[in-house]
């Protein structure tokens, strides 16, 4: 009986030795995301997607006219009538001169001049942005 017993006891404690983990072994989850990890590597690597930024098209800004007096100044850009601070085409107005206005759209400067032709000049000058 007891050479029974002790071997009973001799099988169960080699499965439980066996069960022992080696401790310079990795975890289970690093051996799953090792796993994983060499899948990945194994399929075509695949870029994320970029945003589409889409230009917006405007139409051509033509300064027409201005008008300075007294407590009033107006523009005429592309047949309307604007004061400072209005917006066309996306750019607000901020300056009126005799022969010239200044618009902001996008944190760009442009600046239209009136011409002796029925067509104005546009210079677009520098960002608003600092450096």
């Amino acid at each position: 009986m007891k050479v029974i017993l002790s071997l009973i006891i001799f099988v169960f404690s080699t499965v439980s030795v066996a069960e022992l983990r080696d401790p310079m072994e990795p975890p289970l989850l690093a051996k799953i995301k090792l796993k994983k990890l060499s899948v990945q590597k194994n399929k075509a690597k695949v870029e994320p997607k970029k945003e589409r930024v889409e230009k917006k098209s405007y139409k051509k800004l033509s300064l027409q006219s201005t008008l300075i007096s007294r407590g009033r100044k107006v523009a005429t850009i592309n047949q309307k009538v604007l004061s400072l601070g209005d917006s066309i085409e996306s750019a607000r107005l901020v300056r009126i001169r005799s022969n010239s206005v200044r618009l902001i759209r996008n944190e760009q400067v442009i600046d239209l001049i009136v011409s002796n032709k029925d067509q104005s000049k546009i210079k677009i000058t520098r960002s608003t942005k600092s450096k």
